[in-house]
């Protein structure tokens, strides 16, 4: 899914633009040729203008890596309470839904009860008729599968209450409660499990539909004798 060029950055997402689904077999004959397709298919770009959709009509079609990064940390103290969030987001970066290319006979999100189903009831190419066959072949690397894969995420947030020197001074030194929740709040567009993804270099903004971050919530004690 990734390919390299003069001028631009690399990796990038490399394949084709989908210009929505075809409708009606009238609207199949007055396209570019493309072998396969019948209504509810997507219909792809001829980018190159030579009548036919084939691996010459591939172009960029995302880019993996953000615009910039940043992230903040916040600790504030009051009276004996102590609190500290960090927050970590991602902007301007694409993510390559590539689990959704699995075969079409595999398991589906529940997105597929949006496909189409008879003339007008969708022209998004993400959501084409449904067939184990896939003659027109849906399933090639294109945009379809591209998404806007920026995302602001609350990493932690811990609050804690340190007890006064006075109650404790009998059997400790020092003695803090804390609570903690860790991947607390994710906000995305992206449509998919996790927006941020581990991965090499190539496989960066490639999401294989690996296991969410969880969200944890833990209670300790900092106990000092």
């Amino acid at each position: 899914y990734v390919k390299g060029k003069n001028g631009e950055v690399f990796p990038y997402f490399y394949g084709y633009k989908t210009m929505g689904l075809f409708q009606n077999a009238a609207e199949i004959a007055a396209a570019p040729t493309q072998t396969g397709a019948v209504p509810g298919d997507i219909r792809f770009a001829d980018l190159n203008g030579d009548g036919v959709i084939n691996a010459n009509d591939r172009t960029k079609i995302g880019d993996p890596f953000p615009t910039f990064t940043l992230g903040w940390n916040i600790n504030m103290d009051y009276k004996n309470f102590d609190l500290n969030i960090f927050t970590y987001a991602s902007i301007g970066n694409d993510i390559y839904k590539a689990y959704e290319r699995n075969a079409n006979y595999s398991n589906k999100s529940r997105e597929v009860l949006a496909r189409w189903t008879g003339e007008g009831s969708t022209n998004d190419a993400r959501y084409p008729r449904y067939s184990c066959s896939d003659a027109n072949s849906n399933i090639r690397v294109s945009d379809r599968y591209v998404e806007d894969g920026s995302f602001v995420k609350i990493k932690n947030i811990q609050l804690g209450y340190t007890f006064p020197a006075s109650v404790i001074k009998k059997a400790f030194t020092k003695l803090r409660v804390y609570a903690q929740v860790r991947n607390a709040f994710t906000f995305t567009k992206y449509t998919g499990f996790d927006p941020e993804i581990a991965g090499g270099i190539l496989d960066t903004g490639i999401d294989r539909g690996a296991y969410p971050q969880a969200r944890t919530v833990a209670i300790g004690l900092d106990i000092k004798f």
